[in-house]
């Protein structure tokens, strides 16, 4: 009876381009989060850093929730461009 191989395992770490790759991505969301109004960006960073819904956003920063709905909707918009527009 023969002993199956052990599986070759990947190395759990990233490699020196997928580093560089990241931060070079992590720059360019964080310039365009710098580049979005005051406000959307507070929106953006409640609900999907934080995990808070629209209804505590709303409440916290005192605003109607249909108005947080709008600046998250304007802050993914304007993200979504700004980056399309950084790539080559």
């Amino acid at each position: 009876m023969t002993k199956p191989l052990a599986p070759q395992l990947a190395d759990p770490q990233p490699g020196p381009e997928a580093v560089v790759d990241a931060r070079q991505q992590w720059a360019l969301v964080k310039e365009a989060l710098d580049e979005l109004p005051v406000q959307r960006r507070k929106v953006l960073w409640m609900m999907r850093v934080e995990g808070k819904s629209q209804k505590e956003v709303a409440a916290e920063l005192g605003l109607s929730p249909k108005t947080v709905e709008n600046h998250m909707t304007l802050a993914l918009k304007s993200l979504m461009d700004l980056l399309k527009r950084s790539r080559p």
